[in-house]
């Protein structure tokens, strides 16, 4: 198995490469983000909040900015099979653990943070967790896995302004697949995919298990 350091900063890496190619020129701003987290009354989506002890590249609480113009770019975490994708203190959501993303530096520094909150100290970013913890011994194609991220992924899209992007472990991955392959189920009937525009997986058993 690889080791989860390097993939960890590889994915905050990734996302924030997907956030210049989204809005190029636009920077980020000290203001707070959006107040009104949009789309959270769809099932499964939560807004992942900044934990109090995820420190970001400055040794300080991870604190979460929108891009200059006051939007921002959303991502979606979508967890494996059997698991979750809460973010909370306990940190027992998938993507909640403390990561190392300063292994072979200086032993004393105090960066640590999950790999929620290392994305979210990218700026310029709203994180969500999608959970579908209680149907994942159904398949993907299930009106409440592929279909409601298809659904989660549109709204969030229309609403930001931005394209989403998306990260998803495992099962997560296929999950996704499934959602992109889908029409969004408004008036523009256009296809789900055109609302994201990066998608990072890892675990994902794209050639089958």
């Amino acid at each position: 198995m690889r080791s989860s350091r390097p993939l960890a900063a590889a994915l905050t890496l990734t996302v924030g490469l997907g956030l210049g190619a989204l809005a190029p020129g636009l920077s980020t701003a000290s203001a707070a983000p959006e107040p009104d987290p949009p789309c959270t009354d769809l099932s499964g989506l939560d807004v992942a909040p900044a934990l109090a002890d995820d420190l970001g590249a400055d040794a300080d609480p991870v604190a979460q900015t929108p891009l200059a113009d006051g939007t921002s770019v959303p991502v979606v975490m979508v967890h494996g099979w059997t698991g979750r994708s809460q973010h909370e203190a306990d940190r027992t959501g998938a993507f909640s653990p403390v990561i190392d993303l300063v292994a072979g530096q200086d032993a004393g520094s105090d960066f640590q943070t999950s790999l929620i909150g290392a994305i979210q100290d990218v700026g310029g970013l709203s994180v969500y967790t999608f959970d579908y913890h209680d149907l994942s011994a159904r398949w993907v194609t299930d009106d409440g896995i592929g279909p409601q991220l298809a659904e989660v992924l549109t709204c969030l899209s229309e609403t930001h302004q931005h394209p989403a992007v998306v990260v998803a472990h495992s099962m997560g991955g296929l999950a996704t697949r499934a959602a992109l392959d889908l029409v969004a189920a408004h008036p523009s009937a256009s296809p789900v995919q055109e609302y994201v525009s990066d998608v990072v997986t890892y675990g994902t058993p794209n050639t089958g298990s």
